[in-house]
């Protein structure tokens, strides 16, 4: 059992390390491969015009490092629920442009759900590298459209070893060239063009991007239900019934989500979202369904709208500001713009990183040589001045030592000058010194003197002298009349008198 712990525990723990070896790896490609050159990043605004029933949404939005900002938004109302022509909504266009003071030219336009056709489709994985003129030229099979009279774009739902799936919008030109070309004659070009859906789609995708989504929008004639996995609808289907009778609408609806969770992988974390605010029955419907459901007013607070015409807008200056939420420009054609990983950049970058990092290590030791070849040249410089100090303080020394020596020599014995001095003193001028010898604690005499007796008494009655005393028997010298001595005394102790 014990042993199943720790294994259990290591096993815990090695899966947790490499969870954390992922993260940092995924964060550091993220760095290394950034491109300088995403436009996505560079500030940008766009006016973003929204089609409504006898109305037209105006939303001014800007985008600056990959986010986006709602700056201003109107309501112009048109006409009583009747779609604007071409000509009411280039002169409500016009009248925006002055009331927010846009400089710019160019519009993102958002056309009717209604107007728009989306099929899903399968083509084989070898038509991977040309998938665009394979669904140019069948669009006429997928749509009821012609090749000729389609604006169109699609994007990759999923792919397998041998398929790919494909979710394709298209419009009539001939439906919507009025209202570019009447934009056109006041100056003003479409740059983008997509409709409610999938500016509601680009919206979500913005606000709550890792969620798997079911869209509703709800008309007259019943409604339609998108499958959003991973950011894109991979399925969608339209409901026609009597809205009048608001049970049987709450049923289909229900039975509709159900048959869309049986197809969804990750049914934990699903949300229903409704597209319209014209749903007076969603407080029963949330009732109804186990899943979050979320009403118009939950997300058009989030991004300061009041009408719902205003957030296809904002969904649609979000689609063609930021590719990564996945909004469908039936203006490319199926045109997708590429976005190359920047090798040589990453490459300059990841060496630069290599450079810094051994620069973080090579230069602290480098100052560190530095500072040690300064001081050993401080102490280089210093080293003559420093064996003049040691000799100057040697002959200090030296000097301290002989005067100590003097000076106690001074101390301890009596100074021979006063010892020659007191012997001229007391010795008589009738006695004459033929030898003196002054050593250490002695002194010697030798000589002539009249009367060596009255000498000897007055050598011992000197304060220098000690132990007087004959060294050797005196005699008379015929020759000279005097008698010849040989004295010895000691010198007297200067410490031990003056302890006495």
């Amino acid at each position: 059992m014990q042993f199943n712990a720790i294994s259990k525990n290591i096993r815990l723990l090695l899966n947790n390390l490499l969870k954390v070896v992922i993260s940092l790896y995924l964060n550091l490609e993220k760095i290394l491969f950034f491109n300088l050159s995403d436009e996505s990043i560079y500030p940008q605004r766009i006016l973003s015009v929204s089609i409504g029933s006898g109305s037209v949404g105006v939303a001014l939005v800007s985008r600056f490092l990959g986010k986006i900002k709602l700056i201003s938004s109107k309501k112009y109302n048109i006409s009583q629920d009747n779609i604007p022509s071409p000509t009411d909504l280039a002169n409500t266009v016009l009248t925006a442009i002055g009331d927010f003071k846009y400089s710019g030219k160019e519009i993102s336009l958002t056309i009717p759900s209604t107007w728009v056709v989306f099929k899903s489709a399968v083509f084989p994985i070898t038509v991977k590298e040309n998938l665009r003129n394979v669904i140019a030229y069948e669009i006429d099979r997928l749509t009821p459209f012609n090749s000729e009279d389609a604006f169109f774009d699609y994007h990759v739902t999923s792919e397998t070893d041998s398929t790919i799936n494909v979710m394709v919008s298209a419009i009539r030109i001939s439906l919507i060239k009025p209202y570019i070309e009447e934009l056109k004659k006041k100056g003003i070009t479409v740059n983008y063009l997509t409709s409610s859906i999938s500016a509601f789609l680009s919206l979500l995708n913005y606000l709550e991007p890792k969620e798997d989504k079911i869209i509703i929008n709800i008309d007259n004639t019943g409604f339609y239900s998108y499958s959003l996995i991973n950011g894109e609808m991979t399925e969608h289907n339209r409901t026609m019934i009597d809205n009048s009778d608001t049970s049987i609408l709450l049923d289909k609806l229900i039975g509709q989500i159900n048959y869309t969770k049986t197809k969804l992988s990750n049914k934990h974390n699903l949300k229903v979202y409704i597209m319209n605010d014209t749903f007076d029955a969603i407080d029963t419907f949330k009732i109804k369904t186990t899943l979050q459901v979320k009403s118009p007013k939950d997300y058009l607070s989030k991004i300061n709208c009041k009408e719902d015409v205003l957030l296809f807008s904002f969904g649609s200056a979000i689609s063609s500001l930021l590719m990564k939420t996945r909004g469908y420009n039936l203006l490319s054609l199926g045109v997708k713009q590429t976005i190359q990983r920047p090798i040589l950049s990453s490459f300059i970058l990841s060496v630069i990183l290599v450079l810094l990092i051994i620069a973080y290590f090579i230069i602290p030791l480098k100052k560190e040589k530095e500072n040690l070849q300064k001081i050993t040249s401080i102490l280089n410089s210093k080293k003559e001045k420093l064996k003049k100090a040691e000799s100057l303080q040697k002959s200090k020394d030296s000097l301290q030592l002989e005067i100590e020596t003097i000076e106690g020599f001074a101390q301890d014995s009596i100074v021979t000058l006063d010892i020659m001095k007191e012997l001229t003193t007391i010795i008589p001028q009738t006695t004459w010194l033929t030898r003196i010898r002054i050593t250490t604690k002695t002194v010697e005499l030798e000589g002539f003197a009249e009367n060596t007796a009255g000498l000897l008494t007055k050598l011992e009655e000197s304060k220098y002298f000690i132990n007087v005393e004959f060294s050797a028997p005196s005699y008379r010298d015929h020759s000279t009349k005097m008698e010849r001595f040989t004295i010895k005394m000691q010198k007297e102790d200067r410490n031990d008198k003056e302890k006495k």
